[in-house]
């Protein structure tokens, strides 16, 4: 018997919405799985202490809570206010003004920012140094070949003559190296004949062993 493999197609999908929609409002047979809101209320229960609602009625309407933190670096820098805050005088600091260093070229020991131009020219030149490769359709490998190019051999395999095996030409060694090949295989992959679409009544199986209908 083939191994069949079970989906969930669109009418499916919406009989599951629909089921799942019994079971909030407590229709279809379920039980409803959630407290519904009263009219005109945000919470059914005072769900926080007493004493935290009678501190919240205390507070005025105008009241502002503030938090604070000055911290003034050890370079010092220039004092520009002051701020009172219950009773807490706060110095309000403006750091002093530093003028950056900037290098003229790149460095891998610098601390300083570089240059936009001096980063353009590197990226420039790194991408003017990128080589490209290409494919070429060969019947036979050449004696020498080019590194640049990745060269596909037809090698006559069963899935018809289009497959070919792929091959890299190794300068340092003065060999080809085969990369990989053109050939695909879907013989562990599910074809569309072993797909079967759930059937409602499945579903209503599952919902009754999750919800007990």
């Amino acid at each position: 018997m083939p191994v069949t493999f079970d989906y969930l197609g669109d009418t499916d999908l919406l009989y599951v919405l629909n089921k799942i929609k019994n079971v909030l409002e407590g229709t279809g047979g379920f039980t409803p799985g959630y407290v519904k809101q009263v009219s005109g209320k945000q919470l059914s229960t005072e769900d926080f202490t007493s004493a935290l609602l009678t501190k919240l009625n205390g507070i005025t309407e105008s009241a502002d809570a503030v938090s604070w933190t000055q911290t003034q670096s050890s370079t010092g820098g220039v004092k520009i206010a002051e701020i009172t805050i219950n009773g807490t005088t706060i110095n309000v600091y403006s750091p002093e003004q530093v003028t950056p260093t900037v290098d003229t070229e790149m460095s891998n020991s610098s601390t300083n920012a570089v240059q936009n131009k001096v980063i353009k020219k590197y990226v420039d030149d790194a991408v003017g140094a990128v080589v490209t490769i290409h494919f070429e359709v060969v019947s036979l490998l050449p004696v020498t070949g080019d590194p640049t190019v990745i060269y596909l051999v037809p090698n006559g395999g069963s899935s018809g003559s289009d497959q070919k095996d792929e091959y890299v030409w190794i300068e340092s060694e003065s060999r080809y190296e085969k990369i990989g090949s053109t050939d695909v295989d879907l013989s562990g992959y599910v074809q569309a004949s072993q797909l079967v679409e759930i059937s409602t009544s499945d579903i209503d199986t599952m919902f009754d062993t999750v919800f007990g209908n």
